[in-house]
């Protein structure tokens, strides 16, 4: 019985052996294939976080260099709008200057009024009294200086108006250029937020990749320590497979043995059901002779009781000696009874063995065919298994490669808005270089204009001391008769020159004004 629980236990492990021989087959494979997969995949990655930090480092110089840029452009707007600030300063004490100098000439005009109107009244005073010829003289050289200052003051009108003019043209240049420089200042705001936001966005897009790639590098090591544990298990179980193969072996030659048993143990049975029935036939034989024994022993019974009362009764010599022979005949026959019956008992014995033998046999065989069919159903779970790990594993190629497919056009994207920014910083450069050119010529022409307000300044000086001279010259100067004649053309010409200076002054507090706007 031992020996058939051992073969038993050994066709089980055998079954159970090929089973996983053959599980192991498929994940060794499965393994091998991922193993491939996971290295390629892992190359790719390194190569493909190789291009990006390299991108990542060129994308970070051209921001670095184009943020000194723009620290050297602001630099440049700042010294612009000092030296525009200046140059409104300069204007600004220009036109008070102007102004200053126009209160001034207000004053000497005044001055040169009084005089004008002492002169008329002391010529009202002098009018009856006879002049000399000294006084027609002095008239006569006065009313050439009152030409001379006519015509002077005909030049200083077109002096006022180029002044004027140039004054016009000087605002409408300050406009334009504080237009440009606000234009300018615009753009490199806009530029200087576009840089922070294309900077940001790279930093923001950084740290995700930066975080992607370590999601990756984790993943990559769950995913090797699984390897690691499923090479471990792989080994395990090889060598599982090893001892697997060795015991398949051995329960294949205990299979043959088994089989070989197995045929001597239905010779066995079909000889101990021969006998078995060839028992139950002695048997029932035996039993009627047993019967048949019995009814002679009773018979013999019957008769050597009546014998011993015969015996008794005669109590001959001779019926002595014949009872000495029926008992001998008694004891022989019942010897054989014995004999008979312990010849049933063992048969009896032998057939209760044989049928525990059959039902032990019997239970065997159905312990065996329940081992098959739990076998067969391990075997149909180890097949679903592999199944379901197959599908598990082409959905995860099928996710990994979507994921990877998303990455690369993440990536392209990203390459893409970067030559982007790329074309619109080269655009911006080239923008800040044209505003460059547009600024020096707006400074050199602001200078060649605080050049000729230096000149401007310079005329209206000189003016300053030839009208200086010509009031203290018309202060100097004695009464005369004859100024009567000229007195409508002085008093014409006095009027002129205060016109033009009013307008004058006018047209610099416009100037002030609009400059002061």
């Amino acid at each position: 019985m031992n020996e058939m629980e051992a073969l038993l236990q050994g066709m089980q492990k055998k079954k159970m052996g090929t089973l996983f021989g053959s599980c192991e087959a498929e994940l060794q494979e499965l393994m091998r294939q991922i193993d491939i997969m996971l290295e390629h995949k892992k190359s790719e990655w390194e190569a493909h976080t190789e291009t990006l930090n390299t991108l990542l480092q060129l994308r970070d110089q051209e921001l670095s260099t184009a943020r000194t840029r723009e620290e050297r452009l602001n630099q440049e707007i700042r010294s612009l709008r000092k030296q525009l600030a200046e140059q409104e300063e300069s204007n600004r004490s220009k036109t008070m200057e102007y102004e200053s100098q126009l209160a001034r000439f207000q004053e000497e005009l005044s001055r040169l009024k009084k005089t004008y109107e002492k002169v008329q009244r002391r010529h009202h005073r002098l009018e009856m009294k006879s002049s000399s010829e000294d006084d027609r003289t002095e008239v006569t050289r006065l009313t050439r200086r009152l030409e001379e200052f006519r015509q002077k003051s005909l030049d200083w009108e077109k002096q006022r108006l180029l002044y004027q003019q140039q004054v016009a043209a000087l605002e409408a240049q300050r406009r334009t250029l504080a237009e440009q420089t606000e234009k300018y200042q615009e753009e490199s705001q806009n530029r200087k937020h576009m840089l922070e936001q294309t900077s940001l966005a790279g930093r923001s897009e950084l740290q995700h990749l930066s975080g992607r790639l370590l999601r990756a590098n984790d993943s990559l090591g769950a995913k090797e320590e699984e390897l690691e544990s499923l090479k471990l298990q792989l080994e395990s179980s090889t060598s599982g497979r090893e001892r697997a193969e060795r015991e398949l072996e051995q329960a294949r030659q205990a299979i043959k043995v088994l089989q070989e048993e197995k045929a001597e143990l239905r010779a066995t049975i079909q000889a101990h059901t021969d006998f078995l029935e060839g028992s139950k036939a002695q048997k029932d034989e035996l039993h009627r002779e047993v019967l048949r024994v019995s009814d002679q022993l009773r018979d013999r019974e019957n008769s050597i009781r009546s014998l011993e009362e015969r015996l008794k009764q005669t109590r001959l010599s001779d019926g002595h000696t014949q009872m000495e022979v029926l008992r001998s005949q008694l004891s022989i026959s019942r010897l054989n009874e014995q004999r008979l019956q312990e010849e049933v008992t063992h048969l009896e014995d032998h057939v209760q063995s044989l049928t525990l033998q059959g039902q032990q046999l019997t239970q065997e065989l159905k312990v065996m065919s329940e081992s098959r069919h739990l076998m067969e159903e391990e075997h149909k779970k180890c097949w679903t298994e592999i199944k379901r790990l197959k599908s598990q594993l082409t959905q995860a190629e099928l996710s990994y490669s979507s994921v990877l497919d998303g990455m690369k056009k993440e990536v392209s994207h990203l390459t893409q808005e970067l030559h982007q920014k790329d074309i619109g910083m080269a655009s911006s450069s080239c923008n800040a270089k044209e505003w460059e050119r547009k600024v020096q010529a707006e400074r050199e022409r602001a200078e060649r204009e605080a050049a000729e307000h230096k000149v401007s300044l310079a005329a209206l000086r000189s003016l300053q001391e030839e009208n200086r001279n010509l009031t203290e010259m018309l202060e100097k100067q004695e009464p005369d008769v004859r100024l009567v004649r000229r007195q409508d053309t002085s008093t014409a010409v006095v009027n002129l020159w205060h016109s033009e200076t009013s307008l004058l002054a006018r047209g610099l507090s416009l100037c002030s004004l609009r400059q002061s706007k």
